[in-house]
């Protein structure tokens, strides 16, 4: 059984709904619709994965498998306190803090070792500054 179906069953348990009270939440007309989606026999659409969230009391994230926790979202269960922070600077628009706290964060810049460049070069080109610059 595929994980989203698990956990349309699951959540409609957990709320002690039938399928026809779920069916019928989300405007299905048949709920045998409904059924085929909590077998895994059919896949819901976009529009109804929304109105399954709202009907189930959980984020699309979590009927998605994206989250353990119906509550949660991707954003919220993804980011550490520090990503958390990075984004309120650089929503206030503090763009110079916000570069001084990836400064202060990025370990290759404390140790101020050489960064790998973000593109691979093919013939192997001498790095400026490195003994075989020309």
């Amino acid at each position: 059984m595929p994980l989203y179906s698990e956990r349309l069953l699951s959540r409609r348990q957990a709320l002690g709904m039938t399928q026809k009270d779920v069916a019928q939440a989300i405007g299905v007309k048949n709920y045998q619709q409904y059924a085929s989606w909590e077998t895994g026999e059919h896949r819901p659409s976009v529009e109804y994965i929304e109105k399954l969230a709202l009907a189930l009391h959980c984020s699309t994230d979590y009927l998605l498998g994206l989250v353990n926790d119906p509550g949660a979202t991707l954003e919220e269960a993804d980011l550490t306190d520090d990503e958390r922070g990075l984004l309120r600077l650089m929503r206030k628009g503090d763009y110079r803090e916000a570069i001084d706290f990836l400064l202060g964060h990025i370990p290759a810049l404390q140790a101020n070792n050489p960064v790998r460049p973000l593109v691979e070069r093919d013939d192997e080109a001498a790095v400026p500054g490195s003994d075989e610059a020309a």
